[in-house]
């Protein structure tokens, strides 16, 4: 679901200082209604999606830092920030 026209997401600052940025949403035709009403609550998620979206982004992550070839921060011991 494209949802350009909702809202701003947290990517918004990133996409006016013209940064890439890439949104993930689990935003469906029921859901959609609920963004930014008083139905937009938490015991509205569906944890199993949440969990399954969790895992997903988990492994996604873990694939862009093993396959990107990038190096780790200037000031970093490892890998890790000081």
């Amino acid at each position: 679901m494209n949802v350009d026209r909702v809202g701003d997401s947290d990517t918004a600052p990133f996409r006016e200082k013209k940064i890439p940025v890439i949104d993930f949403h689990s935003l469906n035709d029921q859901t959609i209604l609920l963004l930014h009403t008083i139905d937009d609550q938490l015991s509205k998620v569906n944890v199993e999606a949440y969990q399954s979206s969790y895992r997903f982004f988990a492994a996604y992550l873990k694939y862009l830092d093993e396959n990107l070839g990038v190096n780790a921060p200037a000031g970093s011991t490892n890998g890790e920030l000081k």
